[in-house]
This record gives structure tokens, sequence and C-alpha cells, in this order.
């Protein structure tokens, strides 16, 4: 059986690189412990204006699902 914590992808060193181009301004991270060892972790960041990460998308995506304002503390009423 394979386990994927040995799957290179998931190495220590590679999730170091994969790290590295997600820490921006804005970044922050939570981790979760069990008893002293770490159990989970999630990290993000708040979108620049018009990053347009969605533009890959194969279907047309609505203006409100789409639209960036660059700040997680700012919302656009709908």
């Amino acid at each position: 059986m394979h386990h994927i914590a040995k799957a290179p992808f998931f190495s220590v060193d590679r999730f170091g690189d994969r790290l590295k181009g997600q820490v921006r301004p804005g970044w922050e991270a939570v981790v979760a412990f069990d008893g002293g060892e770490a159990a989970g972790y999630a990290y993000g960041a708040p979108l620049p204006v018009n990053a347009a990460w969605w533009r890959g998308m194969l279907t047309s995506l609505p203006e409100e699902e789409t639209w960036e304002g660059g700040s997680a503390l700012e919302c656009r009423a709908g």
C-alpha cells in the first residue's frame, strides 16, 4: 500500500517550495494541534485587485462571483 506522506509531491521540501509562492501581504496561517502534535493547517491571503485567478474556468462565471476588491475586509453589496 502506498502511503501519501511518502509521495515526493508531499515532501517537506516540495511543500516549502509551493508555500514560498503563496506568501504575500495579508498572509496568515493557523495550525491545529492534537496532544502537542501538529494535526492540520490552513493558510491564505487576500487576492490583489484584478488577480483573475478564475480566468481558466471552463465555464464563464457571473461577475458577482469573480469581482476582486483586493482586501479580505472589503465586500461588494449584491
